[in-house]
């Protein structure tokens, strides 16, 4: 009688007693990617009792395959957040999952979908209409405004290649503009721009409505950007043919130590390499979609671990 091999354990269980693993390859600490697979249960669950992975109507009864690449919410969470974290060739990708190229990349997209819609639903995401910011941050005293620029595969298109070319990075790029709380929380994700636009553009066409009084810190970048009933603070920028004086000098100083909350922010939110390496996804629309799910992943942790100062920022007024 022939004994049927057992099933090679999956990399989730293979991983999870090691902290370290888990943290290297998803971004989270081990209880936080325990907590968020809970919460992702409940949207996949939800709708896979309905649809299909293809998003056809169900006509048998949902059952996890215990044989397939993924058979429990661990795998799939692992499989997306470790994508993400890491960003391998889908072929490499696949194959540490057991499965073709063309299923792994299915699955990226699909669990993708879902687990953005989890960190919705747990108010990570941030907000994308700069207009409604005036009646979500209202108490707010002070935030951070900056542009990040990201690398991506030059495109064919001759037209393209030159909306996404950076004269700043001397490469071509995509940007979004970020607005983050002294906690280090992005509170705002701008929407994704060819890399030829400069921050202060940006800026102007996205039109903010922000709570009066606020002290809203920039860079040089943004010199000459205005907003109603709002106090721009930025560095003093060094006169042509001359210098700072040593009070400007000194501004400039604790303003930079102030500011660099947003350089943290930024910081976290490129932990993950989709968003830090050259991407290479073509896919209409989700080169926008990981910026959004690597900025809510980081609010994930800001909300969690609540371990960030305040800015040192009561020397600049």
């Amino acid at each position: 009688m022939k004994h049927k091999s057992p099933q090679p354990r999956r990399l989730y269980e293979r991983i999870k007693r090691s902290e370290a693993s888990i943290l290297a390859l998803t971004g989270l600490r081990l209880e936080e990617f325990q907590s968020l697979a809970t919460e992702f249960a409940k949207d996949w669950t939800d709708y896979h009792r309905k649809y299909t992975l293809d998003g056809e109507p169900r006509e048998r009864s949902l059952s996890e395959k215990e044989s397939g690449p993924l058979p429990t919410i661990e795998d799939k969470l692992l499989f997306i957040c470790s994508y993400l974290k890491t960003y391998p060739i889908q072929e490499l990708h696949g194959a540490i999952f057991d499965m073709e190229q063309s299923h792994a990349n299915v699955w990226i997209h699909r669990l993708a979908e879902f687990l953005l819609k989890t960190l919705e639903r747990l108010r990570h995401v941030p907000e994308r209409n700069a207009q409604a910011l005036d009646h979500l941050l209202q108490g707010c005293e002070r935030l951070y405004l900056d542009g990040t620029e990201r690398p991506v595969q030059r495109n064919s298109d001759e037209e393209e290649q030159e909306k996404d070319f950076s004269g700043k990075k001397k490469t071509h790029t995509k940007e979004n503009l970020i607005l983050c709380t002294p906690t280090q929380k992005v509170v705002y994700l701008g929407p994704t721009y060819a890399g030829s636009n400069v921050d202060i553009t940006m800026a102007r066409e996205q039109h903010f409505r922000l709570p009066d009084g606020l002290e809203l810190l920039v860079d040089l970048g943004f010199l000459g950007f205005k907003l109603p009933s709002v106090q721009i603070l930025l560095p003093h920028k060094e006169p042509r043919g001359g210098e700072l004086t040593q009070e400007q000098k000194d501004y400039n100083s604790v303003f930079a130590s102030a500011r660099v909350v947003n350089e943290h922010c930024i910081s976290g939110i490129k932990r993950l390499r989709c968003v830090k390496d050259k991407f290479r996804n073509w896919k209409q629309g989700f080169d926008d979609q990981v910026m959004v799910l690597a900025t809510a992943l980081h609010n994930l942790r800001v909300s969690v671990r609540e371990t960030y100062s305040h800015s040192p920022l009561t020397a600049v007024t």
